[in-house]
């Protein structure tokens, strides 16, 4: 099997055609770990300041015009999530609140 790196100038059927390959490698290696830690505590601290976070706002709120990282409640879909709510709390079985949206033609989120 061969390997060319054009922007490094390697290539595996070359003898020594760099030198510097592995500790390269590692390098990358050591760089792409660095990137992880760096967005893993970015997103962390994003939490931990209450922001939003997701990429698609859950049913019943959507994200705010100014802040993406704020969600809002929507109007549109909110009477519908209180009413499953009022459905779960006087002991309706999920399978049963399923069937009453569909039945009133409620489309799932």
């Amino acid at each position: 099997m061969r390997y060319i790196a054009v922007n490094d100038g390697v290539d595996s059927y070359v003898e020594n055609s760099n030198d510097m390959t592995p500790f390269k490698a590692v390098m990358n290696d050591m760089y792409a770990k660095d990137i992880s830690k760096k967005v893993r505590t970015a997103k962390t601290t994003q939490k931990l300041k209450g922001e939003f976070i997701g990429s698609i706002a859950p049913y019943g709120y959507k994200k705010s015009a100014e802040n993406k990282h704020k969600l809002e409640v929507d109007e549109e879909t909110a009477c519908i999530v209180r009413r499953i709510f009022k459905m779960a709390i006087d002991n309706m079985p999920m399978a049963a609140i399923a069937q009453q949206l569909s039945v009133e033609k409620i489309p799932t989120p």
